[in-house]
């Protein structure tokens, strides 16, 4: 691994805080990177030389030159014109915390959506620093550089740079088009959604899996592991349940604090999958020391899509890591406190679901001949059956129904 030492600048208009740089050595792990200092400075304002200031600069030269450090992580988005002077002072590479994340983002793209994602985000951060990043990437000899789907971008002309960023552009409203198409056949399907929406690394994956293994898709399991982003991709599963109707749960890209503008205009997106959603969850990991943090990520996220009107549950995840579980408080409501991983609660949890997505449905009593049963199977798949019984007119269900059911059925009604 190579070692690093990660460096903050913290300013009043963008104040530091203590999991800023935690959070940055998370993902410098993430993509083969040694974390093994941390520097910060408080200044009024960045300094356009260096981003830091003189003294600490040449603080960080000596630090440089007399340990093995091989690359300096900014934690703030720095300049063409500040990490050419970096470098130039340091004699090592310099990138800042866009670049790692548009690393990391590159290594774990696998659908063509993710991969088109991250090389719009790559070639838009690539735009202004062209000259820059080509002098660097002269004088470097290994780190991470910019690799993945906007690596073929770097030797282009900004006028060919310009027009690919055009072109996967396009492709990309295509791409939601289509998605776009799969909302309205849903919703003309009468299929109730979920959307899951979260912080990353907080169990989002783990619970879309978790609900899938209840219902026919079971064997579709997504990527789901302990480690930050650790997919880019969205993902859909029908969840069917004994005793209720079936419903779509998406999984939505996870994100973090203080997002990039490259990758937030683009991943923003990915979002448009809650725009119609009857429910979202908003998953949270509760043993972190920042949930305080990652709680106001989630909703300033929730408030910028403009969604704070629609039903929220939140799921407080992994609380097998408490200590004390049962001193936990939280000020949102509803909520639920599980442990995905281990199980705890999950009952209620999918009980909850149900009945927060299904809430608004009236309870209706219908007459089915024998002869239309085609109907009692639309109540089936589209309602919650609460009673049959057999009579010689036909059947006669007692069901709980959407106002899209009753309609289709009013002619039925006992």
């Amino acid at each position: 691994m190579i070692p690093i030492l990660l460096v903050q600048l913290s300013t009043p208009a963008q104040p530091a805080h203590a999991y800023d740089l935690e959070e940055l050595a998370a993902l410098a792990l993430q993509v083969g990177l040694d974390p093994v200092q941390t520097m910060t400075q408080h200044l009024s304002k960045p300094s356009p030389f260096s981003a830091i200031g003189k003294g600490k600069l040449e603080e960080l030269k000596v630090l440089c030159e007399t340990t093995d450090i091989e690359m300096v992580v900014f934690y703030n988005e720095l300049s063409p014109t500040q990490m050419r002077n970096l470098e130039e002072v340091l004699e090592i590479e310099v990138i800042d915390r866009t670049m790692l994340i548009l690393e990391l983002l590159s290594q774990r793209a696998s659908s063509n959506m993710g991969k088109r994602l991250v090389s719009i985000a790559q070639m838009k951060y690539l735009l202004p620093r062209l000259s820059s990043i080509n002098e660097m990437t002269d004088r470097q000899q290994g780190g991470i550089g910019l690799k993945g789907p906007g690596e073929t971008k770097l030797e282009l002309s900004r006028r060919n740079l310009e027009q690919s960023i055009k072109h996967e552009e396009k492709m990309l409203r295509h791409d939601l088009k289509v998605r776009l198409q799969n909302r309205k056949q849903r919703k003309r399907n009468d299929l109730k959604t979920v959307a899951i929406i979260g912080y990353t690394n907080a169990g989002k994956s783990t619970l879309l899996n978790t609900l899938s293994s209840l219902g026919k898709e079971k064997d579709k399991q997504v990527l789901a592991k302990d480690q930050v982003f650790s997919t880019l991709d969205t993902a859909s599963r029908k969840i069917t349940l004994p005793h209720a109707p079936s419903f779509i749960v998406t999984d939505t890209v996870g994100f973090v604090s203080n997002m990039p503008a490259h990758l937030k205009a683009a991943f923003n997106a990915t979002f448009e999958e809650t725009v119609d959603a009857d429910l979202i969850l908003l998953v949270l990991d509760a043993s972190t020391p920042y949930l305080d943090a990652h709680l106001k990520a989630t909703e300033d996220l929730i408030d910028q899509l403009g969604l704070t009107y629609k039903p929220k549950l939140y799921i407080l995840n992994k609380m097998d890591r408490l200590t004390y579980p049962e001193h936990f408080i939280f000020h949102r409501f509803p909520y639920l406190k599980v442990s995905l991983t281990q199980g705890h609660d999950v009952k209620n949890l999918i009980d909850t679901i149900v009945t927060m997505v299904f809430e608004e449905d009236v309870v209706k009593h219908y007459l089915i001949p024998y002869e239309e049963d085609h109907h009692r199977a639309y109540l089936r798949n589209y309602s919650v059956v609460v009673a049959e019984t057999h009579h010689a007119k036909g059947t006669l269900i007692q069901a709980k129904v959407s106002s899209k059911v009753a309609e289709h059925l009013k002619a039925f009604e006992y």
